[in-house]
């Protein structure tokens, strides 16, 4: 499933470990996704469902805490092995580095009076810079991050968002632009903060365009996830079969309808179907568990399927 990413940068109150204020950055992250595509200039049938992948990350602590993470490992290393062969600047630095953790930036994001989904919008621009407020909304299956996220080296926060057809096909036809923002500073309260995100260009058709049979079945896979990630699995139906229609071995079909099957409680057919899946994949790439991509095909992470299958399998022996 491709994906098309922009990275998004905006001033946040920097704290340390022990919370102490202690300036501000521009470092933090947000990545605004529209799932299967993977191009800046995005055509998309408006009859169609469109899913917003959105992530909060700080890479400045990720990036601190992965180097006190492999310094302590070194450390853990030299403390079995000796030191005798480290010259006495560099056992300096391993040290003070695998000491470091408690100076890890922490960005906080959001609060208990404005959590993080209260502060979303999702402006939406037509080629006469025209502002459209358009319904997005957050999917049944989306985390919904509750009072001030703690940004660190570890965690961060990940939420799916959806433009239903129903809103698209009420817009007209033509170019516009869209981006995410999380605004703490028109509101009261006790978060201040401000992101915005790059724009997307999106050209919205009254028809699907036509393409290539391998982005159009990318698009047919998103389509019917959207529906998986929103618990309207009747709705992503559908969309396993034109999968098949483009290809009666389509591994990313079996996988959607393992993926109904689990939603819908239907146990012995989602296990039916995840294996399906993974045979298919095995067949025709062989027994690895690497992100498989081919002419004309989605296809899912083996190691995804497989966790799959473990999820079933757990949910049967509780029954």
């Amino acid at each position: 499933m491709m994906k098309l990413s922009m990275a998004i940068s905006g001033m946040l109150p920097l704290v340390f470990a022990s919370g102490v204020m202690a300036a501000t950055i521009s470092s933090t992250e947000l990545q605004f996704r529209l799932s299967a595509y993977d191009q800046n200039e995005i055509v998309q049938d408006k009859h169609e469902p469109i899913r917003l992948e959105l992530s909060l990350s700080n890479p400045s602590a990720f990036n601190a805490s992965s180097e006190v993470t492999h310094a302590q490992e070194l450390k853990n290393t030299y403390d079995k092995a000796g030191w005798q062969d480290v010259s006495p600047a560099r056992r300096k630095v391993i040290e003070q580095t695998a000491a470091a953790s408690s100076n890890i930036p922490v960005v906080s994001v959001g609060s208990t009076e404005q959590p993080i989904a209260s502060l979303l919008t999702f402006p939406l621009t037509d080629s006469h810079n025209k502002v459209i407020h358009v319904a997005v909304r957050r999917l049944a299956m989306s985390e919904n991050p509750k009072g001030t996220q703690n940004l660190d080296g570890k965690n961060s926060v990940h939420m799916q968002y959806g433009l239903d057809p129903q809103t698209l096909a009420q817009l007209p036809a033509g170019k516009y632009t869209m981006c995410a923002i999380i605004d703490g500073q028109s509101k009261p309260g006790s978060w201040q903060g401000h992101l915005q995100s790059d724009s997307v260009s999106l050209t919205l058709q009254d028809a699907a365009p036509k393409l290539p049979a391998m982005e159009q079945a990318q698009r047919y896979y998103d389509y019917g996830y959207f529906y998986i990630a929103d618990k309207q699995y009747t709705k992503a139906e559908p969309y396993v079969k034109r999968l098949l229609a483009l290809d009666p071995n389509s591994a990313s079909a079996a996988q959607l309808e393992g993926d109904i099957c689990f939603g819908q409680g239907k146990l012995k057919e989602a296990q039916d179907a995840f294996q399906l899946s993974l045979d298919r994949l095995r067949k025709k790439f062989g027994a690895d568990s690497a992100y498989h991509r081919h002419d004309g095909q989605v296809l899912e992470s083996p190691t995804y399927i497989e966790q799959r299958l473990a999820e079933v399998l757990r949910a049967k022996a509780k029954h």
